[in-house]
């Protein structure tokens, strides 16, 4: 899957896509047969599905189905950076949803995907609840959420839903947050090495949202998922030299630093190796 994301954003920045179809077939069915639909059943994968059969003009690109004749999933696909009127783009969802709804529905232009939770109440437009950016996100977070909210697996378990419904309880900051949060973590090992919070309200500025250092901070305490861990360190086999496990380091008592660095940056004893620490 990692792969096929990879591939699919470098096409994308080379512009490989270049009509619509290019994105159904190329890049659309590919991520389904990835994410584990059948796209040669049209049991499964039905395109150009009518979810009102009574009118001829209203057709939904792909419609996906768990069950037989009830649809999970709607998807609308536009050509590459062709959604110019998000407003009339989401009365369309909208109206697909209006007597046949489907779990969720997707609008994509093969890059931007933006994801709505169709059975909750309200305007269409506040039941987006992730927008995935394929050239830009980082790719693991991006894998992990067309796992959760595209894969026949976690939407057939019901998983997908939950998800979707605690997303849709957040704010629209705190979901903006959620979004950036890969790329904050990203910049704060990056020069000029800000902590996350700092780096949080920055990303979130160039979302077009604003919030202050105090709420990234109330919110980075709120959230369940710890960044993942860094890299062991190497082990080095040399006789003269000790191996700490960082968790449970032993007792150093009488020992004194003949050289360290915390992270680039040497130092010559205990205190400044706290200082640099803190």
């Amino acid at each position: 899957m990692k792969e096929v994301l990879a591939d699919i954003a470098q096409k994308l920045q080379q512009g490989a896509y270049q009509n619509e179809e290019h994105v159904r077939l190329s890049l659309v069915a590919r991520l389904l047969q990835a994410l584990g639909w059948d796209i040669w059943d049209p049991n499964r994968v039905n395109a150009e599905f009518k979810p009102i059969p009574a009118e001829d003009g209203t057709k939904v690109d792909l419609a996906l189905f768990v069950e037989h004749r009830i649809p999970s999933v709607f998807i609308e696909i536009k050509g590459v950076g062709r959604i110019p009127d998000l407003a009339e783009a989401e009365r369309q969802l909208r109206d697909y949803n209006r007597n046949n709804t489907a779990t969720f529905t997707v609008l994509t232009d093969g890059r931007t995907w933006r994801f709505y939770f169709s059975q909750t109440a309200g305007e269409f437009r506040d039941k987006c609840f992730k927008i995935i950016d394929l050239r830009q996100d980082v790719l693991e977070e991006t894998e992990l959420a067309m796992r959760m909210f595209l894969s026949m697996e976690t939407i057939s378990s019901g998983q997908a839903e939950k998800e979707a419904k605690d997303l849709l309880k957040l704010t629209q900051s705190q979901r903006t947050m959620m979004e950036v949060l890969p790329e904050a973590r990203r910049r704060t090992a990056e020069m000029p090495f800000p902590a996350l919070p700092d780096a949080l309200v920055s990303v979130v500025k160039e979302r077009g949202f604003t919030v202050s250092r105090e709420e990234a901070l109330k919110f980075l305490g709120a959230i369940k998922t710890p960044p993942p861990p860094p890299p062991p360190p190497p082990v080095d086999d040399r006789e003269d030299v000790v191996n700490l496990d960082a968790d449970r380091p032993g007792s150093l008592k009488h020992t004194s630093v003949s050289q360290a660095t915390f992270g680039n940056r040497p130092v010559g004893n205990w205190s400044a190796l706290v200082r640099e620490g803190l």
